[in-house]
């Protein structure tokens, strides 16, 4: 491709329960000084508070991710299409990204709502381990 490549990325730790992104290589996305303790700022950190939660409560990671399957589908598959075709998708690329940051930070916003003070049930070892990695690194409950 004369302008460069795209690449569909997560940047988290959980790829079946996070949002593919398209991401021109050399961009990168945003990360807030990300360290191996929990800090707001940091993208894949905020990202794994959920992703946490949604490993203990199993049975909802299905519907939570429904509408990023969707959104893949919908916003961000044309663009993906066009490029394959020739098409010179850079600005649509850097626009996507920024509204899929956006729909992913206020999807994941909502659940952590919804699945704020819940307690489920787990395979014990799995939660006794989610549980001791997540106070090891600051990381707040939902």
């Amino acid at each position: 491709c004369p302008w460069g490549w795209i690449a569909l990325v997560t940047g988290t730790s959980n790829p079946c329960i996070s949002l593919y992104k398209p991401l021109q290589l050399g961009a990168s996305l945003p990360s807030g000084g990300c360290s191996n303790k929990y800090s707001d700022e940091c993208y894949w950190w905020r990202a794994e508070r959920l992703h946490r939660k949604l490993n203990l409560c199993y049975e909802y990671a299905h519907e939570y991710a429904e509408p990023l399957r969707a959104f893949e589908k919908n916003r961000i598959m044309p663009v993906v299409e066009r490029f394959t075709k020739g098409g010179d998708v850079r600005t649509e690329v850097e626009n996507t990204l920024r509204e899929a940051l956006q729909f992913e930070e206020e999807h994941r916003n909502r659940w952590i709502d919804r699945l704020g003070g819940m307690r489920c049930r787990s395979f014990t070892p799995h939660a006794f381990w989610v549980r001791r990695a997540s106070t090891r690194a600051g990381l707040p409950s939902i």
